[in-house]
């Protein structure tokens, strides 16, 4: 990866504070992860793209400038109580408008005598960016982790797609690439992706910015409210839990996930009572208010570019979708 790539997610990344790394999963989903070593956390990047977002742009189009450092960013003075909900408003895609965007890739891809899958809607929210996924107490007991929503896993495509498929939707970003200056990444021309984009929003660019915006843009304020000294009291609080009334040795939520054991709903209950009893979920909502409030007043611009996006691609829908 090349240097610069690391520098556009977090400032300053070396070999020593995070591992980084990009991958093409089937059919274009981009996603970038980078482990901080130092907090032993783990956030995703991911777009909808078959361009790696962040992982070597392409030399057409606007550049990408380089994203807020995390080590720059502060909470707000006056957090919004409801800064996570109005991120959400902001860059959730509404059912009409991912159905009409699952139409017209179908419809790109029946023009070259390929069948496209329609991939099902999932509601997004700026707060899964955020690490650890939300576990209920309830969901614990029933079915202990697997009750959680893998970042890495949503957005992606139907499994056992035909490799055709994935590359008419993806395009080839050898024969260029549409790119938003602000927003990590791109998206192939030629890909069914992209004529999607150009048929739901009016741009391809408007698509771009919306959806690789959605996860990318608000990244280092949910990073920088991960990395404050209310996350390290908080995530001491939980592990003191863990020792004293489940005999668990874990300093924090995310490292109970090792790559080679999974862990049991045992644990997973363990882990979700010492999170109700410090109030856990609360407390990370309020640090996550306080530095997408920063975000709010910081990137008002590309917000009020997105939000237009929005608006466009609503207005579109109905004739897309025959209603």
């Amino acid at each position: 990866m090349p240097e610069s790539s690391a520098d556009t997610f977090w400032g300053k990344c070396d070999e020593k504070n995070c591992v980084s790394m990009c991958y093409r999963r089937a059919g274009g989903l981009a996603v970038v992860i980078a482990e901080l070593s130092a907090m032993k956390k783990r956030v995703y990047f991911s777009a909808l793209m078959f361009f790696l977002v962040g992982c070597g742009a392409s030399d057409e189009g606007p550049k990408n400038e380089p994203s807020a450092s995390a080590e720059s960013i502060s909470a707000a003075q006056a957090p919004d109580s409801q800064a996570i909900e109005k991120v959400d408003e902001i860059f959730r895609m509404t059912p009409a408008m991912h159905d009409a965007v699952e139409k017209e890739i179908a419809r790109c891809l029946d023009a070259q005598g390929l069948r496209w899958e329609a991939r099902p809607y999932q509601a997004r929210s700026v707060r899964s960016l955020a690490s650890p996924t939300e576990l209920s107490l309830e969901d614990a007991r029933v079915r202990g982790y697997d009750a959680r929503t893998n970042p890495e896993e949503a957005g992606g495509l139907p499994p056992g797609k035909d490799q055709r498929a994935n590359a008419a939707f993806a395009g080839d970003p050898e024969k260029g690439t549409v790119s938003v200056e602000g927003i990590p990444g791109g998206v192939a021309k030629e890909g069914c992706l992209a004529t999607a984009y150009e048929k739901v929003f009016g741009a391809v660019e408007s698509g771009v910015l919306f959806e690789g915006g959605a996860e990318n843009l608000p990244l280092p304020y949910v990073n920088a409210a991960l990395d404050g000294d209310s996350m390290r009291k908080l995530n001491d609080e939980w592990s003191g839990c863990m020792k004293r009334d489940e005999m668990l040795d874990y300093a924090t939520p995310d490292l109970i996930h090792q790559p080679t054991k999974k862990p049991d709903i045992a644990t997973a209950v363990a882990d979700a009572k010492c999170r109700e009893k410090i109030d856990y979920e609360s407390r990370l909502r309020t640090q996550l208010n306080a530095y997408l409030t920063t975000f709010l007043n910081e990137k008002q611009g590309l917000i009020v570019q997105a939000s237009d996006a929005k608006k466009a691609a609503e207005s579109k829908v109905s004739e897309i979708l025959g209603q």
